[in-house]
């Protein structure tokens, strides 16, 4: 999915169940004890004495041969029933297939350093899908100091000097590949801003393509909502520096309860700042894994995968529970 965003974002709620719908917050399997067992051998079949009258019953039966005990009042449920192929998601919401392929190194990758602040970068505070806007010195204040979100996080690829950013590469597409594996499903927070463009995918679904290079891509930290599965995952953020100076910030805060952000509201008061569970500031002295003539490249329709000790191409398929 391609979008083009001006100085709006509209609302983005991923949900990758994997099986949940895009844009979207949000079987038991029937079973019955066999059939009643006949005599077991050795066992006297009274014989026909004409007499008609119903035998005694103790009232104990012995169960069929081959059965379980079921105790009454046992309402436990069969786990997650999968297609030929595919294995259950540790919680049960869903099904997976995954391939995999070798990936490319391309020759070159660009070492990550903190981005030189800048009063601009942020200054308008994080906005929401819904167009609320909170500014502070957390998020980010007109106040002519270099403070928020932008300046904290960002970085670009390192100058001449080694220590801070510079403004190479210009014209392409670099960014990091983030693995996140949950037990149950769950709600995260996605904080960007860069200077000058900005994408992000989820599981190779691009949620997010900025194509124009309107100054609010960094005046704001713009924040996205995002629901995921239980499971790995992997959420790929990318900048582009169309000339000048640039930077590219890029934060994940989770998880929430799954279908708490529904609204600009329940957003704000999410404890954002206590759940930092990823800062692309937790890079700088590595190299960005990702470019398009840089760092690693994947077949097509497949993502880079660090979720491992070495890095894999992976592309998964998800279905509901039969």
């Amino acid at each position: 999915m391609h979008a083009r965003l001006g100085t709006t974002f509209p609302l983005l709620r991923a949900s990758v169940l994997l099986g949940s719908c895009i844009l979207g917050s949000s079987g038991c399997t029937e079973y019955t004890v066999g059939p009643k067992g006949e005599p077991e051998a050795g066992t006297e079949t009274p014989e026909s004495t004409g007499d008609t009258s119903p035998p005694t019953d103790s009232g104990e039966t012995d169960p069929p041969e081959g059965t379980t005990d079921v105790e009454p009042g046992d309402t436990s449920e069969p786990e997650c029933s999968c297609p030929e192929g595919f294995t259950p998601l540790p919680a049960d919401d869903g099904c997976v297939r995954r391939t995999e392929a070798e990936p490319e190194f391309l020759g070159e990758s660009y070492a990550v350093c903190p981005l030189i602040p800048h009063p601009d970068y942020g200054m308008y505070g994080a906005r929401y899908p819904g167009g609320t806007v909170v500014s502070d010195d957390y998020w980010g204040d007109n106040d002519g100091v270099p403070d928020g979100r932008m300046n904290t996080t960002g970085v670009w690829a390192c100058g001449a000097d080694g220590a801070s950013s510079g403004y190479a590469p210009v014209g392409e597409w670099i960014g990091f590949s983030v693995c996140v594996t949950i037990d149950e499903p769950g709600e995260y927070l996605l904080g960007l801003g860069a200077d000058n463009r900005m994408r992000f995918s989820v599981d190779g679904t691009e949620l997010l393509h900025n194509t124009d290079d309107n100054t609010d891509n960094f005046k704001y930290w713009w924040m996205f909502p995002v629901s995921l599965s239980s499971g790995s995952h992997v959420i790929e953020f990318e900048g582009y520096n169309a000339g000048g100076p640039a930077g590219l910030g890029a934060e994940l805060a989770g998880p929430f309860a799954h279908g708490s952000l529904t609204d600009d509201a329940s957003m704000v008061a999410a404890d954002y700042a206590g759940s930092l569970y990823w800062s692309a500031a937790d890079s700088i002295g590595s190299t960005f894994a990702l470019g398009e003539t840089s760092g690693w490249s994947c077949p097509d329709g497949m993502v880079l995968d660090l979720c491992a000790d070495e890095p894999v191409c992976s592309a998964e398929e998800t279905v509901p529970c039969e």
